[in-house]
């Protein structure tokens, strides 16, 4: 899959969701999940001409129709989320950090069995770093994951709970 699943964006506290979605340009392509509907969807069209903030449609293949939806909470509850792709997590933390520096590797602890079964899945660590500047020796954040889009997602989460404390100030 190349974007979060549900849960991880509804396990999020509320202030934190709202971080995300007031950051979220739609653009035609985007996956949203409808919570009514528990599904996936992409968004097949983004209409501004109506109203000022735009009119968001997405293509229900069951019901062979248009749907529109929008951002905003409905009772204080949104129906319609983002699942986030690689691309948007990084535009994301990028709102705050500007150097990201990614490498993989094989942990020592995996390399004796790599060789004794000829795979390579799931063998590789990912290591995301985030600095403010590149004048540092250490990272601001670093978070490894064997999956590069989840590893990104853990940075993410961690730059939208920053920014919830810094708003609170």
């Amino acid at each position: 899959m190349n974007y979060i699943i549900a849960e991880q964006f509804l396990e999020l506290p509320r202030k934190i969701q709202k971080i995300f979605i007031d950051w979220w340009e739609i653009e035609e392509g985007d996956t949203i999940y409808s919570v009514d509907e528990d599904k996936d969807f992409t968004v097949a069209r983004v209409d501004e001409e109506f109203r000022g903030e735009g009119d968001y449609w997405y293509y229900d293949y069951d019901a062979d129709d248009l749907m529109l939806f929008s951002k905003s909470p409905d009772e204080g509850e949104y129906t319609e989320i983002p699942l986030f792709k690689l691309d948007q997590l990084i535009g994301f933390i990028k709102t705050k950090y500007k150097h990201i520096g990614v490498n993989n590797f094989i942990p020592f602890e995996k390399i004796t069995k790599t060789i004794r079964t000829a795979s390579d899945k799931g063998i590789y660590e990912w290591n995301v770093k985030i600095f403010k500047n590149m004048m540092q020796s250490e990272p601001d954040i670093e978070v490894l994951n064997e999956d590069l889009l989840q590893a990104f997602w853990e940075v993410a989460v961690i730059v939208a709970e920053e920014i919830g404390e810094m708003n609170d100030d």
